[in-house]
């Protein structure tokens, strides 16, 4: 550890607490799937298993590179490999959490468009979700034109009814019957 990187405080700000907080959980859900998984029959249980266990390994990976980044540095989201560690422990302390805040918020964003998402399937159904997703998120979120995002929406309808038709899929039904 350097002698300036030694004397950088550690800076448990709110994003960088969130996000030991979901390289924390993360494992535990992996770890907990894993385990209902063990309780599959073995054919069934193959591929949870090898999902959840690469899950497992890389989120507790993060949360060890995480924390050694925090203490070397006093800040989360640096990218040592980059050489971002000398950049960001000359910045303005003000400086680094409102950038650290301005990510938190733009994965919160993410997050948020996710939920929506699926909770628009579980309303409308696959298809409906997709096209109403797809269209809004081009247009607001990706900034294309409504052209691309009918385009793709009209494509993401015909691909979904596509592999249901070709690979005899149910859809589960949706909250109004479609």
């Amino acid at each position: 550890m350097s002698e300036q990187a030694a004397k950088t405080p550690l800076r448990w700000t709110p994003a960088v607490v969130l996000r030991f907080v979901l390289n924390i959980g993360l494992p535990l859900i992996f770890g907990a799937a894993a385990f209902v998984a063990l309780d599959w029959q073995m054919r069934a249980s193959i591929l949870p298993l090898t999902v959840t266990g690469f899950g497992l390994v890389l989120g507790i990976l993060n949360l060890v590179l995480d924390y050694r980044r925090l203490r070397s540095t006093g800040h989360a989201f640096v990218n040592a490999d980059r050489g971002d560690v000398e950049a960001v422990v000359e910045q303005d302390p003000e400086e680094v959490v409102a950038a650290e805040t301005q990510e938190l918020f733009a994965g919160l964003r993410y997050f948020g468009w996710m939920l929506a998402y699926i909770g628009v399937m579980w309303v409308a159904g696959a298809r409906v979700a997709s096209a109403a997703f797809l269209i809004v998120f081009f247009r607001f979120e990706g900034k294309q034109s409504w052209r691309f995002a009918l385009i793709g929406a009209v494509g993401a309808v015909i691909a979904i009814t596509a592999a249901q038709e070709l690979l005899n899929l149910r859809m589960p039904r949706s909250m109004l019957g479609w």
